[in-house]
């Protein structure tokens, strides 16, 4: 299996379970080098992970503006990636509920929207949450939950099923 191939299956997996920095495995100074010169060869997984690193501060120190810049960089050389997208989504919705003020939640749900429509169930499964139980400025939607749980769930996700059912017992 190839490199490239073998990172993109680890990262499909991760997101499949919906925890990506839950679950990434640790990273040491080796590897991020090695993610860093792939990086710089434009290998988006090299850039994904590296992001991913400075976002866990695992094998340099954490670092939320680089975590966002490599992620970018992932993002722009494969713009449809639907992984890099809710990573990059994730980092924004994190920061809004922390706090932070610096990234906003408009960013966070307009990432989250293209990650859903091309596939990521995660994706979806936020959204639904988003709706179901309001966040900020978006007031509670149950409509609005039962579709994106639907799309979860179509796209074979067994949490966006489960809450589908939920979301429509609460209508």
């Amino acid at each position: 299996m190839s490199k490239n191939l073998l990172k993109l299956v680890v990262c499909i997996v991760l997101f499949m379970s919906g925890e990506i920095f839950a679950k990434t495995p640790k990273f040491d100074g080796r590897k991020v080098d090695s993610y860093q010169k792939d990086c710089a060869t434009k290998d988006a997984m090299g850039c994904f992970f590296v992001g991913v690193a400075y976002f866990l501060g695992d094998g340099m120190p954490k670092d939320d503006i680089k975590a966002l810049e490599y992620l970018e960089m992932a993002q722009e050389l494969e713009p449809k990636n639907p992984t890099f997208l809710a990573t990059i989504g994730k980092l924004h919705y994190y920061d809004y509920k922390i706090g932070n003020g610096e990234w906003n939640l408009s960013k966070a749900l307009e990432l989250f929207n293209k990650s859903c429509r091309y596939g990521e169930f995660d994706s979806c499964n936020i959204l639904g949450g988003i709706y179901e139980y309001g966040d900020g400025t978006i007031n509670i939607n149950y409509e609005m939950a039962t579709l994106y749980y639907q799309k979860s769930c179509e796209l074979k996700s067994l949490d966006g099923c489960d809450k589908l059912r939920n979301v429509k017992n609460r209508e």
